[in-house]
């Protein structure tokens, strides 16, 4: 039995909103398995009755899903939009969709991707090095990706022993000359392909990084040299963030300030433009009420 509306305590900010929502629940029917064969949502308008939309699932005797329809082909009994083929572990093989097209995907026995295949023909190969990390990327039969790792101790003075050390792609190479005692990235250096598509250009960019103790990223110098850095509070929320061009002594404020409740979510916001925002919170459900966004002496925006 459904209580009356002025019974009722609506988290909504307005009573005609209110009234709109009401009567319109979200409905999971599960098996005896617990696994949810139909989702059943109401949706309308202020005008209309409430539409009743209905999506189906089916799961095999293991439990693993063979076809989900939404409410669009559900509706009109055309095919499932989506079928499903599971290996015995249960990952999907093959996926067939009324929109995307037939998919394929094989897997290793540790469970990562080997070989798929699109809708359109396209396949790629994964190759993995004995401690199962990515070694190798085909497309289409052709090598486009090939990744070195750091194994000997002539890498271990710069943290890279394990790391990875080189990624080459389709756009040039990636190199990673030094990290951080736990793992992070320190250095990284970007090199492009010449107009032959096979030599690498001489010229090299590099990002350098930086982290405070707790690894949590400082401050970022691009490849040409502009560098942005953020400041954090004592909870380790950001505070604010700061822009320096290249050739530049002076930092230009991104975001000037910012401001958390007790449940850590933003209530006030000054960019480095000077424009202010203001978020507001429904008390019961913690979900965003209302947004006012000004630049001094001018509203921008309001939503509600």
């Amino acid at each position: 039995m459904r209580l009356p509306l002025e019974h009722a305590m609506p988290t909504l900010p307005d009573m005609p909103t209110a009234h709109r929502c009401a009567g319109t629940p979200t409905v999971t029917v599960h098996d005896n398995r617990l696994l949810a064969v139909r989702v059943i949502r109401y949706h309308r308008t202020d005008d209309e009755a409430a539409d009743e939309r209905i999506e189906r699932h089916t799961f095999s005797h293991t439990g693993f899903p063979l076809d989900s329809s939404d409410a669009r082909l559900a509706d009109s009994g055309q095919s499932a939009n989506f079928r499903y083929l599971c290996s015995l572990s249960g990952r999907a093989l093959a996926t067939a969709s009324q929109d995307a097209g037939a998919s394929q995907v094989l897997f290793d026995i540790e469970g990562a991707s080997v070989w798929n295949r699109d809708a359109l023909g396209n396949s790629q190969r994964f190759a993995h090095d004995p401690l199962h990390r990515l070694s190798s990327v085909s497309d289409n039969g052709v090598s486009s990706e090939q990744l070195v790792y750091g194994e000997t101790a002539v890498v271990a003075g710069a943290n890279r022993r394990g790391q990875l050390l080189q990624h080459d792609d389709p756009a040039g190479r990636v190199s990673t000359p030094a990290y951080a005692l736990a793992g992070l990235l320190l250095t990284e250096q970007r090199q492009f392909l010449g107009d032959d598509g096979k030599t690498l250009e001489t010229t090299v960019y590099t990002s350098r990084y930086h982290y405070d103790a707790l690894g949590t990223l400082r401050q970022l110098t691009d490849a040409v040299g502009n560098r942005r850095r953020q400041t954090l509070n004592i909870a380790g929320q950001l505070a604010a963030r700061d822009l320096q061009w290249a050739g530049s002594n002076d930092w230009l404020p991104l975001l000037q300030s910012i401001d958390y409740d007790a449940a850590g979510q933003v209530r006030h916001e000054v960019a480095g433009n000077g424009v202010v925002s203001d978020y507001d919170y429904e008390p019961q459900t913690r979900r965003l009420g209302t947004l006012n966004t000004t630049r001094p002496g001018k509203p921008l925006q309001a939503l509600s």
